[in-house]
């Protein structure tokens, strides 16, 4: 008999690059950019470059950090 995994699949702890564009909503030229600027760290394993789940949410965090916030209506009557 075959080994069968029991319970769930774990969570993907990494995405392919076509994946991350998909699931984060990021154009690929951009997510380009933050890998070679270093902002966005990858893994490549054999052929497959991987980035890392936490990796993208720790850039969307910082990014919710420096945002600016929203402009506040300043109109009077």
């Amino acid at each position: 008999m075959g080994h069968q995994l029991q319970g769930a699949m774990p969570e993907r702890r990494a995405l392919r690059v076509r994946e991350a564009i998909a699931a984060y909503r990021i154009g690929k030229t951009k997510l380009y950019e933050l890998m070679k600027s270093g902002d966005l760290r990858t893994v490549k394993i054999g052929g497959s470059r991987l980035i890392p789940v936490q990796e993208l949410e720790s850039l969307l965090a910082s990014s919710r950090r420096g945002a600016d916030p929203a402009p506040q209506n300043t109109d009077e009557f």
